[in-house]
């Protein structure tokens, strides 16, 4: 859940009679409560799906602005590289069929594309 992994900002979909009971059953302890929001969003009188989720995303903002919470940590971007039998670009992980030539590795989208390459470059 959001509490586990120690989200900052969780947001509770509920009306203001049902969010508070939805707190009350849960196992959680003061400083988790605090960071859950009900009902979630600013208070901007949103009745669509648009606007109620227009309403969370200003509320995240403000709570990420106001300095009381970190903004989020954008992922690493995966490493890829251009098979260079057909052109593919593939990402790059253990599994990724590579070869190492005279200490350079070399990426490939396939076993049948290493094969290939192989080879052509055993001569």
């Amino acid at each position: 859940s959001g509490l586990d992994a120690g989200a900052p900002y969780i947001g509770l979909v509920a009306s203001r009679k049902r969010g508070p009971e939805v707190l009350e059953q849960l196992d959680a302890t003061a400083s988790e409560l605090a960071r859950i929001h009900t009902p979630a969003g600013l208070d901007i009188g949103a009745r669509t799906a648009a606007e109620i989720g227009l309403s969370i995303v200003a509320d995240v903002v403000r709570t990420i602005r106001s300095g009381k919470v970190a903004p989020p940590v954008s992922a690493p971007q995966p490493i890829t590289a251009v098979d260079p039998v057909c052109g593919m670009t593939v990402t790059v992980t253990d599994s990724t069929p590579h070869l190492n030539l005279d200490g350079t590795d070399v990426w490939f989208c396939c076993p049948g594309c290493r094969r290939a390459y192989e080879k052509e470059h055993a001569a």
